[in-house]
């Protein structure tokens, strides 16, 4: 019965447009903050122009992008509804 009433209201299709774009941020910056742990357990170098880009900054670019992805699964997470 509760479900019913969920899909009843008029705010529906905005809840659920809201959990997907959640879903689809967190897994983007999943996907980048993966990347930025490749380069570190990897040792990747990156050069932009003559600045060569330290390791330690993707150390900071993996907890930023990581929490970031925490962030949207646990908001996308919290909506009684399915996509």
């Amino acid at each position: 019965e509760q479900e019913a009433l969920i899909i009843a209201s008029p705010h529906f299709a905005e809840v659920r447009t809201m959990r997907r774009y959640e879903l689809v941020s967190g897994t983007a910056f999943a996907l980048v903050s993966l990347a930025q742990l490749t380069r570190i357990l990897m040792g990747w170098p990156v050069q932009i122009d003559l600045f060569t880009v330290p390791i330690w900054f993707s150390g900071v670019a993996f907890l930023g992008t990581g929490g970031l992805a925490l962030w949207a699964f646990r908001s996308a997470g919290r909506h009684p509804t399915t996509v």
